[in-house]
């Protein structure tokens, strides 16, 4: 937000008292009856107006000033913006193709690391977005810091079964995390739906990034993909069950705003909201060789809980699971800092939005800006000690949720969704006081 100088104010309050007095002086009611307008003492009426004049100059001055000043900052944001494309070898028609990427709803978010570019003034980051079948590459502009959107990547298939592979682009609904480790790229879509017709929805992509292509503007990324309900041994469906969660195919197929409910209507756990979906998975972060899976919903309808699966790429199988208390709110984030042992968790409320004007507006002031940061040391205690979390400062938005979280030296990385979104950093201390102590 741009500050304006105290002597700018005074300007501004001054000039506009003197200009109200001088018009008042000009101007005077006629009689209470008809309430018209009259010029008062011809001989002053030269002088007033001139004075009326200078007076409202002095106000269109101090609001240029304003507006000049703007325009400095915002240029000197702009100019920044361009020594950081410069600084990624970017040349002009490449950065014209790119321009045209935004994120409208992220839901995902982590830093990465470009060899390369280790000199670069601001860190890199790779955001996904529940709209879109791409990620997107970002880097950090400003202070506290928004995310520059530098380009989008589109994933790919291999398609090996002719005579010749062949490159296809591979389409996926609702990306919901993104996570990475020394050699990988991951993430994962919700597998919210099950049957034919959900199959863009359940995904778990594996990929790496070429840095010497980031600047080829069709590069493309070639990934792997699992769908978590598909393992023939410990499926996701067998893994939350032991976990004590209530999911079976049934109520997985008749999901559409009827799942979680009683023959009588009324919620299977006291913790059941409106929610469209019987699974939804938002969370992604990878701890060692172990892929950490968040569940917003279902939550343990005993305790409402929310479930942490961990998951080995190699074995194609779910290796347990862990609980955390989150008081009611399910997991729209995940982030494990290697370095303190520690995990990072974004939590929102599992209630989905309702169509339909008035219900969707009620329903928004409910759930938005309603998300909350929690801190877990790991390993995480066997009951969920409540002494083992310890809740953020706020950093909600009253027009947003936190969809993702992560982050890099002593900044933590927030990933907005809603009718604002948006991609900020801010000091870790700030939402965690003690973090670097």
């Amino acid at each position: 937000m741009m500050t304006i100088p105290l002597e700018i104010w005074a300007l501004f309050a001054v000039t506009g008292i003197l200009t109200i007095c001088t018009f008042l002086s000009i101007v005077r009611f006629g009689d209470s009856q008809r309430r018209v307008l009259t010029i008062v003492d011809k001989r002053h009426e030269n002088t007033l107006v001139k004075l009326f004049v200078v007076e409202i100059g002095l106000l269109f001055a101090a609001a240029a000033w304003v507006v000049v000043h703007n325009f400095e900052r915002s240029f000197g944001v702009i100019n920044e913006t361009i020594n950081q494309i410069s600084e990624l070898q970017l040349n002009r028609d490449e950065w014209r193709v790119l321009s045209y990427a935004m994120v409208n709803e992220p839901s995902g978010i982590t830093p990465i690391n470009l060899p390369g570019y280790e000199d670069a003034r601001s860190p890199f980051g790779l955001v996904v977005d529940d709209e879109e079948s791409r990620f997107f590459l970002i880097q950090w502009v400003g202070e506290p810091g928004y995310g520059l959107v530098l380009r989008a990547i589109d994933f790919v298939e291999i398609d090996d079964s002719g005579e010749y592979p062949v490159e296809q682009l591979l389409r996926v609904d609702d990306l919901e995390g993104i996570a990475v480790d020394d050699k990988n790229v991951y993430a994962v879509t919700s597998h919210r739906e099950l049957g034919k017709e959900g199959k863009r929805v359940r995904h778990l992509l594996r990929f790496s990034i070429d840095r010497s292509r980031l600047d080829e503007p069709d590069y493309r990324v070639e990934v792997e993909t699992r769908d978590l309900t598909k393992i023939k041994d410990v499926d996701l469906g067998s893994t939350m069950a032991s976990a004590g969660l209530e999911v079976n195919d049934r109520i997985w197929k008749d999901d559409f705003g009827r799942n979680g409910l009683r023959k009588d209507g009324e919620p299977n756990d006291p913790y059941w909201e409106w929610q469209q979906y019987a699974v939804e998975i938002e969370g992604i972060t990878v701890r060692n060789d172990k892929i950490i899976i968040g569940l917003k919903y279902p939550l343990k309808a005993e305790t409402g809980e929310a479930i942490l699966l961990a998951y080995d790429w190699d074995k194609n199988q779910f290796e347990g699971f862990y609980k955390v208390n989150l008081g009611t709110l399910g997991i729209s984030g995940l982030f494990f800092d290697e370095d303190s042992e520690r995990l990072i968790v974004a939590a929102s409320p599992t209630a989905k939005v309702r169509t339909g004007y008035e219900v969707q507006k009620s329903d928004e002031i409910r759930l938005l800006g309603n998300s909350k940061l929690f801190l877990f040391d790991w390993p995480l205690a066997s009951d969920d000690d409540p002494a083992n979390r310890i809740l953020g400062n706020s950093a909600a938005r009253a027009r947003s949720k936190i969809e993702g979280v992560a982050l890099s030296g002593a900044d933590i990385w927030l990933a907005h969704d809603g009718p604002e979104p948006a991609i900020v950093k801010e000091p870790i201390v700030k939402i965690f006081p003690s973090y670097l102590k």
